[in-house]
């Protein structure tokens, strides 16, 4: 059972979002749990501001779950261990392993929040989010919209759910303290700027070490360990609980890895987005244009359904025939933020398919990660020409598109390059019965992984013996570019 899975509430409700749903149906879906939900509504019955932000939290609840484990003791104790230690990462959880055992993430249970939230949890959320957002000097620059959308949501992920937003508020609020007597008291921006700053001088541990695919959930705001998607986190709860519109956004695969990439975003008092990282060197928001990364599809993750990508996919089809990642989309496309003035939308003609998609079937679009490819996009078919419509994209990454079984992808077109200043596709055909000589490089530059610095000067070697008792010298790698011919 993973997040993703919402069977237990009956795919029938959720099938056709065409439908206008009542609050007295989201509250049924609840089952036992309804009390808990009617209790939070009944509590704000009388402030019509906080009755609304109870609504539109509930009305999203559907798609919102958390992890569970059972062994957090031994869990927590990597992060505890790391956090106060100069040992390297690797060889302290090691050692934690070899004398306590090694924690087991199967151990765990989901629970989906409609059914098992607390109305003690949602009534204390949302009076400690609310007293930040009215407490503030720039509360007058924020409309109740970017407030429920940017700062409200009590989850990022599926982290366990624990009371943070008046914890973090009381001990990060002093902090602006000297923005409040300053000219720039109501700028969401500067106040943005030095907590980012302030975040940026504590000790901060990148590091794959600890458990992986682990959400350790708010508690990391303490220990601040992990990569790039905990980072992010990290400064989207310290900013939400001062009441600073904010969140994650990211690439499903990166445009020069094989990985994803997470950072944040914040809202000025324009409402325009500026990213930026605890994780990065620079101390300031950026505007997003300037990212330097290269790009295919960049998404902004978000508390709420996209009810645009929802319905197109499920008028077409059931669930099962949904890609995992697109099921209950919580996103939305920001990729034109980051690649202006360079954003590419263009058409494939019907003669690049190795067939057309029936009528019920959804198209991605998908980069390549390692030896997979990962779906980034929903493409529109065009059935009165027969063309795939891609929108929004950067250029210079390779693309293909395809249909899906659950996860399975079944390619319908051959791998595509689009040049990203002048827009041009490069298709990479398979030409039958004929062959060519090719030397294959790497996705990436290597100096992005630390193993290519530590291989200069390493040899590999190969024998005709298990032990190597007799070996001969294969190759010895001098530089970053490993050539295979």
């Amino acid at each position: 059972q993973t997040c993703q899975d919402r069977s237990k509430f009956g795919w029938s409700f959720f099938s056709d979002r065409r439908q206008t749903h009542s609050k007295k149906q989201y509250l049924d879906m609840a089952g036992d749990n309804r009390i808990e939900l009617e209790k939070v509504l009944d509590h704000f019955k009388d402030d019509s501001l906080k009755y609304k932000a109870a609504v539109f939290l509930i009305e999203n609840m559907p798609y919102q779950c958390g992890v569970v484990y059972e062994d957090t003791t031994r869990l927590y104790a990597y992060y505890r261990a790391v956090s106060s230690s100069d040992i390297d990462p690797w060889r302290l959880c090691d050692s934690i392993s070899n004398a306590d055992g090694q924690f087991n993430p199967e151990r765990k249970r989901v629970q989906t929040d409609l059914t098992d939230i607390t109305s003690s949890f949602l009534i204390e959320h949302i009076n400690a989010m609310f007293k930040a957002w009215m407490t503030q000097p720039w509360r007058n620059k924020i409309d109740f919209d970017t407030f429920c959308n940017h700062i409200l949501p009590y989850r990022l992920r599926d982290e366990p759910l624990i009371p943070w937003a008046r914890t973090l508020y009381e001990r990060y609020n002093p902090v602006l303290d000297s923005l409040r007597n300053s000219s720039d008291s109501t700028d969401m921006r500067a106040a943005a700027t030095i907590m980012l700053r302030h975040l940026q001088k504590q000790n901060i541990v990148f590091t794959h070490a600890v458990p992986q695919g682990v959400n350790v959930g708010v508690k990391n705001v303490e220990w601040r360990i992990g990569d790039c998607k905990e980072f992010a986190d990290i400064l989207t709860w310290v900013l939400r609980s001062l009441a600073i519109p904010c969140g994650c956004d990211m690439m499903l695969v990166r445009g020069d890895n094989n990985v994803p990439h997470y950072w944040n975003y914040i809202l000025d008092n324009d409402g325009q987005s500026w990213y930026g990282s605890i994780g990065y060197a620079d101390t300031e928001y950026k505007a997003p244009d300037t990212y330097w990364n290269p790009k295919g599809k960049v998404w902004r993750e978000c508390y709420a359904l996209n009810s645009e990508i929802y319905h197109m996919l499920h008028a077409k089809t059931d669930a099962e025939f949904i890609h995992p990642s697109f099921r209950y989309p919580t996103k939305k496309d920001v990729t034109s933020l980051y690649a202006n003035p360079k954003c590419i939308s263009f058409d494939i003609s019907a003669d690049k398919l190795y067939r057309l998609p029936d009528d019920d079937e959804p198209v991605y679009l998908c980069m390549s990660s390692s030896d997979k490819w990962i779906p980034v996009d929903i493409v529109e078919l065009k059935r009165d020409s027969n063309i795939i419509r891609i929108k929004n994209i950067e250029g210079d990454v390779v693309f293909r598109v395809a249909t899906a079984l659950g996860d399975r992808l079944n390619f319908i077109a051959p791998p595509f390059l689009v040049d990203r200043q002048s827009g041009r596709i490069h298709w990479y055909d398979v030409i039958p019965e004929e062959t060519e000589q090719v030397c294959l490089l790497h996705k990436f530059n290597l100096r992005t992984e630390p193993f290519g610095q530590n291989m200069v000067g390493g040899i590999f070697e190969g024998s005709n013996n298990a032990d190597f008792n007799q070996c001969d010298t294969l190759h010895q790698y001098f530089g970053y570019f490993l050539r295979i011919c």
